[in-house]
């Protein structure tokens, strides 16, 4: 680009790794020849929001809720989420049903926990410490390696969250 060439882009941004969209531009030009103004006017209604959260525990998870809560027009929001760290089942349970509340709430919300693990605490132990079928099928999942051993170990947690007393 130059002092005579311009590009506004998209009025809407169509993707996360853009470069300044949502302008239009107002040009005015005072006499032949002459240097063009340029003026960029916001434009876009959508708001596409990277976010990247490190999570230790229920704390930091209370805090990406906070977080969501606090994004202004969350209905016009699209939101990519990467988060990363080890956390209790119970708090990946919190996390998973946050996640699930504020996808609803926005236009759109991504993520990605590949880098997320699960670290059990004595409670969450506690908790899949059951006798018979349930206790068997707890222990096979917790010394399975295989990623889809996780999610049903979560799943197995909120279960038995849910209806213990």
């Amino acid at each position: 680009m130059g002092p005579r060439v311009w590009y506004s882009g998209t009025p809407e941004a169509t993707r996360f790794a853009e470069a300044d969209p949502g302008h239009a531009l107002l040009v005015a030009i005072d006499a032949p020849g002459a240097e063009p103004r340029v003026h960029k006017l916001p434009v876009a209604r959508t708001r596409w929001v990277q976010h990247h959260a490190t999570l230790d525990g229920a704390e930091d998870v209370e805090a990406l809720d906070a977080w969501f809560r606090d994004l202004p027009e969350r209905a016009l929001t699209l939101v990519e989420l990467t988060v990363q760290g080890a956390i209790p089942l119970a708090a990946r349970a919190q996390l998973d049903t946050l996640l699930d509340e504020h996808a609803g709430a926005l236009l759109h919300l991504r993520w990605h926990d590949d880098d997320l693990h699960d670290a059990p605490s004595e409670d969450d132990l506690r908790t899949l410490a059951a006798d018979g079928f349930v206790g068997a099928a707890a222990e096979t999942l917790r010394a399975g390696a295989a990623p889809e051993d996780a999610g049903a170990l979560r799943l197995l947690h909120r279960l038995l969250s849910e209806v213990s007393p």
